[in-house]
């Protein structure tokens, strides 16, 4: 239902998006070519909920110890550590998406960019990264696009957020084992991100939700989250 409620609203820029993004598919390589890059390396998945700010300074230690894969909206938080990924993940089709970004792009030169043909066309066009991998979310394209590009990229199952494009980018890659950092809907502190995530809405949620259900924060403490 999720997914056809999200076709339904953004179908029109999900065609718009993979036309444009033909010259960076072709430029960019399938994720099946990230097969066991990283075998039985540790890797880390950087979300950008309310408890990555408990945690991310834990990051710092990783470096060259384990694959740190940044969710887009993670990117801010750890770069303002000096925290730098090795991968950011990114899947959405609006223009906000790329202002994650935008601010750090002339440091992105030696990251990873992992994403989908309906992304905003302004990342994948727009930004030079090390190097680039796409999948197809599903099978609607793929067969049209692989013709185009002349290719096989293979199309993942069940794909509905950037968590789940950054955990099959993970799996490919033969990381073993995976730890998630940040992947939280506890509003710890009334908040709904981390601090310092880029955001075009206010980071804050009142006490009251509606349906909420109770979930433990950060701090230890029952508060609520959505269902």
């Amino acid at each position: 239902k999720v997914s056809r409620d999200t076709v339904a609203f953004s179908g029109k820029s999900f065609i718009e998006n993979s036309f444009k993004n033909l010259l960076a598919l072709s430029e960019s390589r399938p994720l099946d070519d990230l097969c066991d890059l990283y075998k039985h390396v540790p890797a880390v998945i950087v979300a950008s909920g309310p408890s990555l700010s408990k945690n991310i300074h834990e990051l710092k230690s990783l470096e060259g110890r384990a694959l740190i894969i940044a969710l887009d909206s993670a990117l801010a938080p750890l770069m303002a550590l000096g925290i730098k990924p090795h991968m950011v993940v990114s899947v959405d089709n609006n223009d906000f998406t790329f202002e994650k970004l935008a601010p750090f792009i002339d440091d992105l030169g030696d990251l990873d960019l992992v994403y989908i043909p309906t992304v905003t066309p302004r990342i994948p066009n727009g930004i030079r990264f090390r190097s680039a991998y796409y999948s197809f979310p599903d099978a609607t394209f793929q067969n049209l696009f692989n013709e185009i590009l002349g290719r096989n990229g293979s199309a993942l199952e069940d794909v509905q957020s950037v968590l789940h494009l950054a955990l099959a980018a993970a799996q490919k890659a033969g990381c073993d084992p995976m730890v998630f950092v940040g992947l939280d809907l506890a509003f710890s502190d009334a908040r709904d991100h981390a601090e310092g995530t880029i955001l075009h809405w206010e980071n804050h949620h009142g006490v009251s939700v509606p349906g909420q259900v109770m979930v433990e924060g950060i701090h230890g403490q029952m508060i609520p989250s959505n269902p």
